[in-house]
């Protein structure tokens, strides 16, 4: 059976979401409603996007869906990017995530510009 679990972008997306709830429980505590619960969420929303997209009716609902779990992608990218900036992240860790991170939008967009299941 042809579900999302199988598709590479999801797979990646999860990776990075679990190395990104791996890499925040080192932040300051303070920032548990802050960056923390926005990376979370933004990782969270991309692999979830690419599910709810897999399970719509049609390619350009899909396509619309894995537009949705780019933008989040962004989002990630960019958090990371302060994280570090902020010391929250080693350049070592921060340059992990960012690999996760070019794999998961590389794939994605990849899917998005071929929708097929």
């Amino acid at each position: 059976m042809n579900n999302h679990t199988n598709l590479k972008a999801w797979q990646r997306c999860q990776d990075l979401a679990v190395a990104i709830y791996t890499a925040t429980k080192t932040f300051p505590k303070d920032e548990r409603f802050g960056i923390i619960s926005q990376i979370r969420r933004a990782v969270v929303s991309s692999s979830s996007n690419i599910a709810e997209g897999h399970g719509r009716r049609t390619a350009k609902e899909f396509v619309q869906f894995l537009s949705i779990a780019l933008a989040s992608l962004g989002e990630v990218h960019s958090l990371i990017a302060l994280s570090e900036r902020l010391c929250f992240l080693g350049p070592e860790k921060a340059a992990e995530l960012r690999t996760l991170h070019a794999e998961a939008s590389r794939l994605t967009y990849a899917l998005m510009r071929k929708p097929g299941r």
